[in-house]
C-alpha cells in the first residue's frame, strides 16, 4: 500500500490522465519506466520486483516517482498552452 492507499491507486492515476505518454520527457531509466508501463497494464508490485530483479517493497517508490514526474511534465505542458 502506498501511502495508505490501495494498491491499484496510481494505477488508476497513470491511466485516467494518460501519464504514459510523457514517458519520454521524463528522466528515469528505460527500467523504470517499463516497469510502470507493465505496472499500468495490471502487473503486481511481487510480479514487478521479479521480473526486474529489485525488491517488490522497492516497486511503489518507484511508481510514485513517475507519477510525480509526470505531473510536473503535464503541469509544463499545460502552462505552455496558457503563455
Amino acid at each position: 500500500v502506498l501511502s495508505g492507499r490501495p494498491n491499484n491507486y496510481y494505477r488508476n492515476v497513470i491511466n485516467d490522465e494518460n501519464l504514459l505518454e510523457y514517458a519520454d520527457e521524463i528522466n528515469m531509466t528505460d527500467r523504470d519506466k517499463l516497469l510502470v508501463k507493465d505496472y499500468a497494464a495490471g502487473s503486481k508490485y511481487k510480479e514487478l520486483g521479479e521480473k526486474y530483479g529489485i525488491s517488490y517493497k522497492s516497486v511503489p517508490g518507484t511508481i510514485s516517482r513517475y507519477v510525480r514526474k509526470a505531473h510536473a511534465c503535464k503541469r509544463d505542458k499545460e502552462r505552455q498552452i496558457y503563455e
